[in-house]
Order: structure tokens, then C-alpha cells, then sequence
């Protein structure tokens, strides 16, 4: 969750584009002495926040989604379709 906030910020509030919030969040990620859980998953939140049109805390969901088994987010995001393997459904 803290990622997401930091990638919320340096992209709201500092304009920062995304492939440079992409590659800061690899290297704190990759800083020494960092525990975090997780860790895999988080590389793989990364990827698709860069690889798709999503924000990074819909891609986090997306990735805890996938983690459960299933494939479906009771949401009206609609920003959660872009998610790969993702169904949205109307609540």
C-alpha cells in the first residue's frame, strides 16, 4: 500500500511520468536492508501498472485478485477492466 501511495504522489502531485515512477519503485524494491512482503507480487503490480493504462492500486488489485483464485472484482471502477485477466462486475 505504501507504493501505491508513493506512486500516487509522484504522479498526481509531481507529474512524474510513469516510466521513471516504474523504475524507482524497482529500485526501492531492491534497496538493501528493505524487507517486503510480497516481494514477487509486487514485481509483477509493477509490470502491469507500466504495461497497461492503470493506475498503480488498480493493478495492485488486479495482482491480490489473481492471488485468491479468481478472476472477478465486485466494483464500479470501471478502470479495473483494463486489468490483464480481470472481470469486473457491477455491484
Amino acid at each position: 500500500i505504501v507504493l501505491a501511495e508513493v506512486a500516487g504522489k509522484l504522479e498526481e502531485q509531481y507529474g512524474w511520468k510513469k516510466k521513471n515512477i516504474v523504475k524507482n519503485l524497482k529500485m526501492i524494491l531492491n534497496t538493501p536492508n528493505l524487507k517486503f512482503r510480497g516481494k514477487e507480487m509486487l514485481y509483477r503490480v509493477i509490470n502491469d501498472y507500466e504495461e497497461n493504462t492503470l493506475d498503480f492500486i488498480d493493478a495492485y488489485h488486479g495482482q491480490v485478485i489473481k492471488t485468491t483464485g479468481t478472476n472477478k472484482i465486485y466494483t464500479y471502477r470501471t478502470e479495473v477492466e483494463r486489468c490483464p485477466g480481470i472481470k469486473r462486475v457491477e455491484p
